[in-house]
């Protein structure tokens, strides 16, 4: 019998090659890799082939209605759903589309429409002003595109093959960025919306996800008194327990006295701290990974670093959020610096325990 190592979700290796499986409800396919191939092509494969499975299940949608008149409609069955935030970035995205096909019926969209015109806002972004067609972030197109998907899905149905489905994006990955906390300080005391601020605070001191923040229930979740949060997972992780310090309980204080909503808009809150001076290039996001690093640098076990970010898997936390710094690598070189003791410039190459001895 051959004995299987699993690679990843769906894919498994034996001595001779590698097997992908795709098993949803719409169907099951299987293909072979030669041992080589890169995980992330397999991964690949395996998500163009769930969509093209399941695009046999779902319905097609109606080929009435173009974005001209379906756009205004979709924004307003949503509008109470949303934050206002939310709402106006799905807005600003589905203009985009508005430009190039607002007169055609939305079932004559097609994946090479959806391919081409994301090909073009990657070279030249045509939706801006003259002079302002620069062109668009991968980040940018794929809200674009994910904001027709919800259209088509929220006009006919959830099951409705659309033609963004197979359009997928390999967002460039980030390194952390340890930011300064005098940088954090600055564009809190900077920032003018107070729900931007209160949001901010907590975010930076507890390293917590923005989703994490959105799932939170003050009322019941957070407890000034015992100083404690109870985290709801973001990423299919168990529920954990932040214990407040003097940062955090402060954070909260002014959180829970501003009480801004807990649903919000990520891109809005980014573009607020970078217009109060976050540095440019730099993902807010990084509070997170700053926070990590931070409990790293004062020597926290990287065990306990990973239980207080919620990851699952501590190559995760070893990987992305407490890489070496050059610091401990340097004291770890010096730490073994005069072991041999040798000494070229007197001419002696001795004993490293007397050498040792001798300074």
């Amino acid at each position: 019998m051959k004995k299987l190592r699993k690679l990843s979700k769906g894919i498994y290796r034996d001595a001779h090659s590698i097997r992908a499986i795709v098993d949803v409800a719409a169907g099951r396919t299987e293909k072979r890799f030669a041992l080589d191939t890169p995980l992330e092509e397999m991964k690949r494969w395996r998500e163009e082939t769930k969509v093209k499975l399941n695009a046999k299940a779902r319905r097609r949608p109606s080929r009435a209605g173009t974005l001209r008149v379906d756009v205004p409609r979709y924004l307003a069955m949503i509008k109470g759903q949303v934050s206002q935030e939310t709402w106006k970035s799905r807005r600003s995205e589905l203009d985009a589309w508005l430009a190039l096909y607002g007169d055609r019926p939305r079932g004559a969209l097609t994946e090479e429409h959806i391919g081409a015109t994301v090909a073009k806002w990657r070279t030249l972004d045509d939706s801006r002003p003259p002079g302002r067609g620069n062109p668009c972030s991968v980040r940018t197109c794929e809200h674009r595109v994910a904001a027709l998907r919800h259209l088509f899905r929220t006009l006919d149905g959830p099951d409705t093959v659309t033609p963004c489905d197979a359009m997928t994006f390999d967002l460039p990955k980030t390194r952390p960025v340890l930011v300064s906390p005098i940088v954090i300080r600055r564009v809190a005391a900077k920032l003018t919306h107070q729900d931007t601020r209160a949001r901010h605070m907590v975010l930076s001191s507890t390293g917590a996800r923005p989703a994490e923040l959105m799932r939170t229930d003050p009322d019941h979740d957070v407890h000034l008194r015992a100083r404690y949060w109870v985290v709801r997972t973001a990423k299919g992780g168990e529920d954990r327990v932040i214990w407040l310090n003097a940062d955090m309980l402060a954070a909260w204080k002014y959180f829970l006295k501003v009480r801004p909503p807990m649903k919000y808009d990520t891109s809005t809150h980014a573009k607020r701290l970078y217009a109060a001076g976050w540095p440019r290039g730099v993902r807010p996001y990084n509070t997170r990974a700053t926070f990590g690093m931070e409990l790293s640098r004062r020597g926290a076990d990287l065990h306990d670093i990973q239980q207080l970010l919620g990851h699952t898997d501590a190559k995760t936390t070893r990987a992305y959020y407490v890489p070496p710094e050059q610091s401990r690598l340097a004291a770890a070189s010096r730490s073994v610096g005069r072991r041999l003791g040798w000494d070229f410039l007197s001419g002696r190459l001795g004993s490293g325990r007397k050498q040792a001895k001798k300074r």
